[in-house]
Order: C-alpha cells, then structure tokens, then sequence
C-alpha cells in the first residue's frame, strides 16, 4: 500500500463509465496529443468529460459520457455545436468528427483567395 492522497478519488463516482469505455478512451489517449479528462454534472447527473484540443485556436472536441450513452460537441471557443457521428465505437466517432472537420478546414482553404507574385 501506497501512503498518499488517492488521486482518483473526483472519479469514484464516473468510475463505471471509464470502466466501460476504458479501451476507446486508452486508444485516444496513446494517438492524441491533447486530450484530457475530467468528471463534470449537468441537469443533476454525472459524467466524464473529455476535451480534445483542436489546432485551431480556442477549438476543441468535446465528449460527454455516462453509462447509457456518449455526447460529441464542438467547441469553437463561443459556440458549442452538438454532432451526431451516427457511429457507436467511441474513438471511431472522434476520428470520424476529425476527418470532417480536416475536410470543412480544407474546403475553406481552398475557397479563400489565393495570391500568387512573380
């Protein structure tokens, strides 16, 4: 036995939801740079929230989960923007979100003017 404060103890109560989606989650975290978690309430009900930094400034995708479902946001710093990846597998859904967003990001590029000197 370890003497110390218990650092896991914010997440006693998500505990059955990291349970759940220990795999996904574990996939996310050794792929991705910025990502983070932390247990949060909304409407008297707990879940675990997971933000992924997006490289554009003040974006990030973010999820909500409990035991019975998963909730996917984007975040554009005063919007929030809820997603339907219509996928179930948690870190499936996330690359899906990222490849739509790298598609909506390069469509924009693209349309912008482009100057071009000689």
């Amino acid at each position: 036995m370890v003497r110390g404060s218990d650092l896991a103890r914010p997440f006693n109560d998500v505990w059955n939801v990291l349970e759940t989606y220990a795999l996904p989650l574990n996939r996310l975290y050794r792929q991705l740079a910025k990502i983070h978690c932390k247990r949060t309430e909304m409407e008297s009900e707990v879940f675990l929230a997971v933000a992924i930094t997006l490289p554009n400034p003040n974006q990030q995708l973010r999820l909500l989960l409990n035991e019975a479902d998963v909730r996917y946001y984007w975040d554009e710093g005063n919007e929030l923007i809820a997603i339907d990846p219509h996928e179930t597998q948690v870190d499936r859904a996330v690359y899906l979100i990222l490849a739509e967003l790298a598609k909506q990001s390069a469509v924009n590029v693209c349309e912008s003017p482009l100057s071009v000197q000689a």
